[in-house]
């Protein structure tokens, strides 16, 4: 029996399937608001790069890069780089870098981390309420039942440090990214180096769902080979080869953009400083042009063959390959 050519790729986009699926009552956007009505009651609600306005009920709602105003009932309450706003019931609430203001009810824990915690009269926190790295206000009219926490006077000096912390990554990274991109286009070529360019910037909603299936395999397929020992040493390497070689072409891909040289090499460490200033950026780079940057990286990578076509994965999963003039 022959194994039909593109069984990889379809292989890795079928790993992919159980982490993109998603249940019917739930509600996941990315850039565009989410607004549950007072008549709703849904699963979970994402929300990455926008805002959630709950007037009904859900189970989970998580607004990455947002805020959440909860006017009706959720379990638990997440917004990380935004601030939640509780006039109605929420099992747990938590908070990153974004302020949380309660004047409805939270069954059980409130916390706050870099944003602190406004209490209006009336509004009840059933057990710990927890600011790290800020102040809590208006405890007089509030009911808490368990334990306060705060530790808003530590918050310059943690700041501070942060910052400072920040800016070394950002030094060592910008310094160290420009060397690797260079090392990589001596070894690919220019030749292959202009390739992988070519495959992010034509295909590039390919590259992303094949870099994200090669992500989900480089964690899954460990786990079914457990019996090999040498199997995460072997995967570990591969992803790390594959990944440098795919952030070459986008590095070039990006600094492209910005800049009108013929050398690749300018081009190509214009593009990874770029790249490393802009997923330092906090909460958008973190969350959504790392992701994206690595998936086009990796994506680039495997269905460019490395380097070889921009059609290279593609051809292989034609039985009768279709002859195909140039991108460009």
């Amino acid at each position: 029996m022959t194994v039909p050519r593109g069984t990889i790729l379809w292989l890795l986009a079928a790993l992919a399937l159980p982490a993109v699926l998603q249940a019917d009552s739930d509600r996941v956007m990315i850039g565009d608001n989410i607004y549950v009505g007072a008549d709703e009651e849904i699963g979970d609600a994402v929300c990455i790069g926008c805002s959630i306005r709950i007037d009904g009920k859900v189970r989970d709602a998580v607004a990455i890069g947002g805020s959440i105003i909860l006017n009706g009932e959720a379990k638990d309450t997440v917004a990380v780089g935004g601030s939640i706003e509780i006039a109605g019931k929420s099992h747990e609430a938590v908070a990153v870098a974004g302020r949380l203001r309660i004047s409805g009810e939270v069954e059980r824990d409130a916390v706050s981390v870099l944003g602190g915690v406004s209490l209006s009269p009336g509004a009840r926190v059933g057990h710990d309420l927890v600011s790290v790295l800020g102040v809590i206000e208006g405890l007089p009219g509030a009911d808490v039942g368990g334990s306060i926490h705060q530790s808003g006077k530590f918050r310059p000096v943690a700041l501070s440090g942060i910052v400072v912390f920040i800016v070394l990554m950002v030094i060592v990274a910008v310094a160290f990214w420009p060397i690797a991109i260079l090392v990589m286009i001596t070894i690919l070529g220019p030749r292959r180096v202009s390739v992988l360019r070519e495959t992010v910037s034509e295909r590039a909603g390919m590259c992303l769902l094949l870099g994200f299936g090669a992500w989900i395999a480089s964690i899954m397929l460990p786990i079914v080979l457990f019996w090999l020992p040498p199997a995460d040493f072997i995967i570990g390497v591969a992803f790390f080869v594959l990944a440098a070689i795919g952030y070459t072409g986008v590095s070039f891909w990006v600094g492209g953009a910005f800049v009108k040289s013929r050398s690749i090499a300018a081009t190509g460490v214009v593009g990874a400083i770029l790249i490393t200033i802009i997923q330092f950026i906090p909460v958008i780079g973190w969350f959504i042009a790392t992701p994206v940057f690595g998936f086009l990286a990796l994506g680039a990578a495997v269905l460019s063959g490395f380097g070889t076509s921009p059609d290279w994965m593609i051809q292989r999963s034609e039985v009768d390959p279709i002859p195909r003039p140039a991108l460009r």
